[in-house]
């Protein structure tokens, strides 16, 4: 079989294909301005692109593009001769200069500029009724959109521009736009048709006597076909060898075909058509047994395809069986990790039941809790006020000295258990998570200097001496919860003067540096008294423990004091700790990191709190006491005849009646219990403030046992203004009744 070279050999790369291209165009140009130009124009297309450019200019006395000029700049000075020849009216001028430009812009590869200029070219050429030009143009605009990968619309152009020149019966163009057309075919890998183009411009050249290009064209198609038949075949080093060795030996067999035709007519004395009558014969039997060549070679391609067609069969079969096999398979582990699934899904919906009812268990306990904290703070609360109450009305009758010291032990024990039942509180609320602390403003020295105050009396009464120093570097406001600060210096000072019978305690307060732009602040309670044995304390910290059994029955107290405190620290982000030696005393250290304050804020604040007056008076203030229990309706209306001068006290056992009340006369102001019979104090308020009668907005004091956090949260959100916890003292009732209304001198 004939060797043929491929196409993608002497197709050249891109740029010089635009190069033979501008070349070519530049050529057939000049041969319709000025055919005596052609003669001095080289053959050859490669390399010739500057040159034929500066004819080209010359011929139309142009700006010469010179080889050290930028073709962006000759391109500039070309359009400046556009204007000039436009202006002037040179059609000729105009249509030269715009294929110029077109061809300038192919060699900057700015495409869709040389489109324009050649779409401009065209219709200038029509317009002028040059058909050449026009066809000229035609083949350039096909050129460009093949660059830019438009094929169809390229051989459209091509076609175009084939059809002109053929009514032009200019050949040789012809042969040029369809090695073109060739060309584009196969850069869109259409290698039938660029077969046929090939082959169309061999034809021509053949009928020109042109032999050794018209082979030339023959093995570009021969080369069009190798690739239809085998589009994925790549061309090597090697092979492209041999294609190059397989040329030079036609060429050669063609001079000697040439020699024979010359030979045969000077032996037989034929003519030179008879001589080229007998070689055409002898070219039309190899052309023959090429086409035999590629029959069998198709012949062959078809074998192999039906072998590959057999191949694919079985390996679509066995693909086919693979799959199959891996479907059953997955369907069977499907199944399988289904039935798994199931049970673990099973055994999770179990689990998740269980936890589920475990946390209902835990929020009921929860909830039995707090129902039973509240319940026991205002069992206990209730009687302790009547208790209270009227230990503190008889110490105003003027007793004898004998029933002041009962009187006063009455009220020290009342006092203890109140705070065992406050300590009980504080500890479940901290556990519960309810317990918020505030940030607030506020001085450091008064909340100190208040916890001596508190304790001095006592402290004299055993002989202590108590003080405090505070140094200088602390700082004067501070940010935090003053409440909370104050209840852990409470409860350490309290603790050391329980365990301290003779000598000091002193509260020493001092910085120990910064975090995170917090004044590390430490506070140390010192006392001189019986100390703490190493062994015990560890766990002196822990819910309801102490050093010993014996401290608890000689000293009294729950334990839950250095539980508190230790806790309450801990939400502030500080710790505290014990130093401790049996008989020598005790040093209890909290360090707390506080951030400091704005003093403007603090004084603000108090000023806010202080009374217009030195002394507010109530006389005459109208008040409603709402109260089931006797002995609280005597405590407190005694109480109330004490504290206010000339009251007007009215009282009513349950919410009804107190709306009755209110109805029949006015009011300042009204003091409701808040668990009654029938009518509850919630109730009872909601009920007054929603009733849209003249007392609707008269302030409510709310007077409950129940201390915890969410009972005095429902005292507000039913509409109470303030609240009091039973047992409360007569100067918190005092100020509680100047704060809701005011001044009634």
């Amino acid at each position: 079989m004939q060797k043929c070279v491929p196409d993608n050999y002497f197709c050249p790369v891109r740029k010089i294909f635009r190069t033979a291209f501008c070349c070519l165009f530049s050529l057939c140009l000049l041969g319709s301005v000025q055919a005596s130009v052609r003669s001095v124009l080289p053959d050859t297309l490669l390399h010739a692109d500057l040159h034929n450019l500066e004819v080209l200019a010359q011929i139309n006395n142009l700006p010469v593009p010179k080889k050290d000029v930028p073709f962006e700049q000759s391109r500039h000075n070309t359009e400046k001769a556009l204007n000039n020849a436009a202006q002037a009216g040179d059609n000729l001028k105009v249509l030269t200069m715009t294929n110029l430009l077109g061809l300038l812009s192919l060699h900057l590869e700015d495409y869709d500029q040389a489109l324009e200029h050649f779409n401009a070219a065209e219709t200038a050429a029509k317009n002028n009724s040059n058909q050449r030009a026009a066809a000229q143009a035609q083949a350039e605009i096909g050129f460009c959109q093949a660059l830019a990968g438009k094929y169809p619309l390229a051989a459209n152009s091509y076609r175009g521009a084939i059809a002109i020149f053929n009514n032009l019966n200019d050949a040789k163009a012809q042969v040029i736009v369809y090695d073109l057309l060739g060309q584009g075919y196969s850069m869109a890998k259409d290698y039938p048709e660029a077969q046929k183009a090939y082959t169309m411009a061999a034809s021509l050249l053949r009928g020109l006597g042109m032999e050794e290009d018209a082979l030339s064209e023959e093995h570009k198609a021969s080369g069009a076909v190798q690739h239809q038949l085998n589009p994925d075949r790549s061309l090597s080093s090697d092979s492209a060898a041999l294609t190059i060795q397989d040329f030079e030996e036609q060429k050669k067999q063609l001079e000697e075909d040439r020699k024979a035709r010359n030979l045969l007519m000077e032996q037989f004395h034929l003519s030179k058509e008879q001589a080229d009558s007998i070689g055409s014969l002898y070219q039309k039997l190899n052309e023959d047994k090429i086409k035999q060549d590629l029959a069998m070679a198709a012949s062959d391609r078809k074998m192999a395809e039906q072998r590959l067609f057999k191949y694919y069969f079985l390996g679509g079969l066995a693909f086919m069986l693979l799959v199959t096999i891996f479907l059953v398979w997955r369907f069977y582990y499907v199944r399988k990790s289904s039935a798994r699934i199931n049970a673990k899904n099973a055994a999770l919906k179990l689990t998740v039941e269980q936890l589920e009812e475990t946390t209902a268990k835990l929020k009921r306990s929860e909830k039995s809790k707090d129902d039973f904290l509240a319940n026991m703070s205002h069992e206990i609360r209730t009687p302790m006020n009547a208790i209270v109450g009227m230990a503190r009305l008889l110490l105003q009758t003027q007793p004898n000295s004998t029933q002041q010291q009962y009187l006063h032990d009455i009220l020290t024990s009342a006092d203890n258990l109140l705070v065992i039942i406050n300590d009980i509180l504080d500890v479940s609320k901290i556990q519960a998570g309810k317990l918020e602390l505030e940030h607030i403003d506020f001085e450091l020295k008064p909340i100190v200097e208040a916890v001596v105050t508190m304790f001095g009396f006592k402290a004299k009464e055993k002989n202590l001496e108590l003080s405090y120093e505070m140094d200088p570097s602390v700082p004067e406001v501070i940010i935090g919860d003053p409440v909370r600060l104050s209840q852990i210096l409470v409860n350490l000072v309290g603790n050391a003067l329980k365990f301290t019978e003779k000598g000091f305690i002193k509260i020493q307060v001092h910085t120990a540096g910064h975090l995170d732009e917090k004044t590390i602040i430490v506070f140390e309670v010192i006392d001189s008294g019986i100390g703490i044995a190493e062994e015990h304390q560890k766990k002196i910290f822990n819910s309801f423990s102490q050093a010993s059994s014996d401290t608890t029955r000689k000293y009294g107290g729950t334990g839950l004091g250095l539980t508190i405190c230790k806790q309450l620290t801990e939400m502030h982000g500080g710790y505290i700790s014990v130093k401790s030696k049996q008989g020598e005393g005790t040093t209890f250290t909290v360090q707390i990191p506080y951030p400091g304050g704005d003093p403007g804020r603090v004084r603000k604040k108090e000023r806010a709190a202080l009374p217009a007056t030195d002394e507010v008076l109530l006389k005459g203030t109208r008040i409603l006491l709402v109260e089931d229990n006797e002995f609280n309706k005597v405590v407190a209306l005694e109480t109330l005849k004490v504290l206010i001068r000339e009251p007007h006290l009215v009282h009513a056992a349950n919410g009804l009646l107190a709306l009755e009340a209110l109805q029949k006369e006015p009011f300042d102001l009204v003091l409701m219990d808040v668990q009654m019979p029938e009518m509850d104090g919630y109730e009872a308020t909601r009920h007054i403030r929603e009733s849209g009668t003249p007392y609707a907005k008269i302030p409510i004091i709310a007077m409950t046992a129940n201390a915890i956090k969410t009972e005095v949260d429902k005292c507000f959100e039913a509409g109470m203004d303030d609240y009091l916890s039973k047992p409360f003292s007569p100067d918190d009732l005092l100020q509680k009744i100047r704060k809701a209304v005011g001044d009634k001198s």
